[in-house]
């Protein structure tokens, strides 16, 4: 069985559960966006069915990510992330939420997790803050800077839900930002959907650009560019990952087993790629 690395999985375990994406009203609106229903384990709101299926599409590990928004989107700590990752080592990783609005010492607990819990990199929801704003805004530069210092990813959630516009998930911040920030592994959640094909531009023309389209890619209007991104201009530079629970795991993992990409390609972006990202030994299917 191919190995997959999901790299936005969301459980219903602690602070999750008081956000947006865990109300019914939530899950159920962005499933049935994509045309889907609810995973049994979203309606029943249990980890154990949930851990049965990921078994059952053969998902290992779990990539999760903090969040500090005001909008709609609300809170999930970096400490509870931290105990879950210390109840289920080496099933769940975790990105450090982060708010620039909160002062130095934001990144400060940023670098705290990294160091001393194992975090591996920081995740960023820029139309979320106290002041909706691009990525590309100087006041995140020190939490940028903190990514490069330890070699992990700047995961970007840029989609159409965010900020006061769809505007606020445009693909030109993210050119902006890689030209800024070359040394910067930039990983774009919702991989800017609607601007799929413009998102591909920026991939061929900035190498530190990762696409992840996650539950805004098989089925939606864009599949088409993502699916040809993998193995042309985001080749190695594309990672899986589910949103859940916005979509469930067996049908995320099913769509893109049956893209039309090489078995080596599924192989790069269901596991190798995001296994580099995560610097993790093991690092091959």
């Amino acid at each position: 069985m191919t190995r997959v690395i999901d790299f936005r999985l969301r459980p219903p375990l602690h602070t999750y559960l008081k956000t947006a994406i865990w109300e019914k009203s939530g899950y159920t609106k962005f499933n049935r966006l994509q045309g889907v229903e609810p995973a049994p384990s979203v309606l029943a709101y249990s980890a154990d069915l949930m851990f049965e299926e990921m078994q059952a599409a053969g998902i290992e590990i779990g990539v999760m990510n903090g969040r500090q928004c005001n909008d709609f989107r609300g809170e999930v700590t970096n400490a509870d992330l931290a105990k879950i990752c210390n109840d289920f080592p080496d099933r769940f990783y975790a990105l450090a939420g982060a708010n620039p609005f909160r002062g130095k010492s934001n990144v400060q607990e940023a670098e705290t997790f990294i160091r001393e819990y194992g975090f591996k990199g920081i995740a960023f929801d820029p139309g979320g803050y106290d002041e909706p704003m691009f990525s590309d805004d100087p006041r995140l530069f020190d939490h940028y800077e903190l990514c490069i210092k330890h070699d992990y990813p700047a995961v970007l959630t840029l989609g159409p839900m965010g900020g006061t516009g769809v505007d606020f998930g445009n693909a030109l911040q993210v050119d902006r930002l890689a030209a800024r920030f070359p040394e910067l592994k930039i990983v774009v959640s919702h991989a800017c959907w609607p601007y799929a094909i413009e998102l591909c531009g920026v991939a061929a023309r900035r190498p530190n650009v990762y696409l992840m389209p996650d539950m805004y890619h098989v089925g939606l209007p864009g599949e088409e560019h993502y699916t040809k991104a993998i193995e042309t201009v985001a080749k190695n530079r594309f990672v899986f990952a589910s949103a859940y629970p916005s979509r469930p795991l067996d049908l995320a993992v099913k769509g893109y087993k049956a893209l039309p990409i090489s078995a080596e390609s599924l192989d790069d972006v269901l596991w190798n790629t995001a296994a580099k990202l995560l610097k993790l030994e093991n690092n091959t299917p």
